[in-house]
């Protein structure tokens, strides 16, 4: 090759490489330094920190405090997921001028910090959901919330109720009064449940659970503020210590040189049972049946952890406890109140839209068991359609049985799979309820149709809460047709779970200043 084409070839080599400018001899293409960072550049760099610390922050007091971190995550997810598409639009040049190129690290750290939060919380994506709901955030939505405060205070003192109009306000049978799950091995739990005050404990030697009168004998002080020492819970006051299994009462440490507790002084030690989630106590205003005489049935796929556990409402509900379940044998309402779309949401007035494109459709069946005879069944078939077309896999087939005064299981069986459904009430007060809704379902179930199923049942319950709270209860109800099933499960209700000396609301008042 002669010099001269081998100095055309330098130049051409030269010219491509580092292209000239008008005037100015050959400079090479610029290459990004951290120093040429401007300021902007690490502003956006600072927020995307500062908004990363927030999250956390954020993420972790809403996961101790609302159980509502999978929404988070979902969030993080989506803005995610829109800064790789800007950054992936970016490197073709579609977005963004070609000058702005340390966009493109920006980009990449604030990915990356994304990316970095959503590992560190991506355990918790999956959490069972938790809805809980008070008095205030349920109801009327054209209600102020003063008018809602005046109405509970209203309802709670019983100023507007006849109490000879009602029937008795706390059945007999198994009444649950905690979660399972919220009573630890070695750990003391408060619970108010049918007007008393429970001191509930696991002790940890063999696991049991415990639910005694919440006060000591000795002088009255709160035991749940004790420690568990074995099957005992001991009173934080003096010392003494009470028996889990009898009621019994003993010194404590400092005994020595100290007369014994006399064996008649006891705590009263409640009958109580554990299954399917929850701590139930054996409750019988006669005096001769405060032995059970029948006993809660235990579902194996839950008691043996062979179902998933996939989310839990908690609503607060004051009405009578009759009431709650009487909607299963309700059927006429169930047109009325439950066939428009769950996605119209909880308030029964949004459901007379228009927009309600959705229809669900009832077929109920209630029957008593007249083998067992503290068992009612209902048949219930579901069926959804849209704008008049039914929509494929949307059959629910749910065979409810309900089991004593206060526990409904909803067997669930759906395209998706099978699921169960366990409802509690809990009696806090005559009129006072805490409803409990506890969500299994078979491993194979998705998270996404377990949660819509979880989702729908709170917003048809909330539907209820409104006007559950306004209306009356009554003994006595019109005779006419369509009151006919009501009548049926209000004598076999009245029945089996009340008796001669069940506390009605004039007993309740002269027992106690509260109610």
């Amino acid at each position: 090759m002669s010099d001269e084409m081998a100095i055309c070839l330098s130049d051409v080599l030269n010219d491509s490489c580092f292209p000239r400018t008008l005037g100015s001899e050959a400079q090479p293409s610029y290459i990004p330094d951290i120093s040429d960072v401007g300021v902007f550049e690490g502003f956006l760099g600072l927020i995307a920190v500062f908004f990363a610390l927030w999250f956390i922050k954020i993420a972790l007091v809403t996961w101790f405090k609302k159980y509502k971190l999978q929404y988070l995550l979902r969030g993080s997810l989506l803005v995610f997921l829109v800064v790789d598409i800007l950054n992936f639009l970016h490197g073709y040049g579609i977005v963004f001028h070609e000058k702005y190129d340390s966009y493109s690290d920006t980009l990449w750290y604030l990915s990356g910090t994304l990316s970095g939060v959503m590992l560190v919380v991506r355990y918790f994506w999956k959490l069972p959901l938790n809805i809980k709901k008070t008095l205030y955030e349920v109801g009327f939505d054209h209600r102020k919330r003063q008018e809602a405060i005046a109405r509970y205070r209203m309802r709670k003192g019983f100023e507007t109720l006849d109490p000879a109009s009602m029937p008795p306000v706390f059945p007999n049978g198994w009444i649950a009064v905690v979660e399972s799950s919220e009573v630890c091995p070695g750990e003391v739990v408060a619970a108010t449940t049918l007007g008393y005050r429970f001191c509930v404990f696991r002790s940890r030697d063999n696991n049991s659970a415990f639910v005694l009168d919440a006060y000591c004998p000795h002088l009255g002080a709160d035991l749940t503020g004790g420690i568990v020492r074995g099957n005992t819970i001991e009173c934080p006051f003096h010392g003494w210590c009470a028996s889990g299994i009898d009621g019994s009462c003993t010194r404590g440490r400092d005994s020595e040189n100290k007369p014994p507790v006399p064996e008649t002084v006891k705590v009263k030690k409640w009958t109580s049972d554990e299954a399917n989630g929850m701590i139930y106590v054996w409750h019988h205003a006669e005096k001769d049946k405060q032995e059970p005489y029948w006993e809660m049935p235990r579902v194996e796929e839950v008691c043996n952890g062979d179902w998933v556990f996939r989310g839990r409402t908690e609503h607060e509900v004051h009405c009578h406890i009759q009431e709650i379940p009487e909607n299963g044998a309700d059927i006429n309402h169930l047109k009325q109140l439950h066939s428009a779309s769950v996605f119209m949401g909880g308030n029964w007035m949004d459901t007379n839209s228009w927009f309600n494109f959705v229809t669900h459709h009832w077929q109920p069946e209630w029957t008593r068991d007249e083998n067992v005879p503290h068992i009612a069944r209902i048949k219930l078939k579901q069926t959804t359609s849209f704008l008049g077309y039914h929509i494929p896999f949307s059959r629910l087939d749910i065979d409810i049985e309900q089991i004593g005064p206060a526990t409904v299981h909803l067997h669930i069986k759906s395209w998706f799979g099978r699921a169960i459904l366990l409802q509690h009430i809990i009696p806090e007060g005559p009129l006072a309820m805490r409803v409990i809704h506890q969500l299994y379902t078979e491993p194979s179930v998705r998270p996404f149709p377990a949660e819509l199923l979880i989702r729908a049942e709170a917003i048809m319950f909330e539907r209820h809460i409104a006007l559950m709270e306004l209306k009356q209860c009554i003994k006595q109800r019109l005779q006419v047709t369509e009151n006919c099933p009501i009548r049926k499960y209000q004598r076999w209700y009245f029945s089996e779970f009340f008796s001669q000396n069940s506390p009605t609301l004039l007993s309740l008042r002269d027992r106690t200043l509260e109610f």
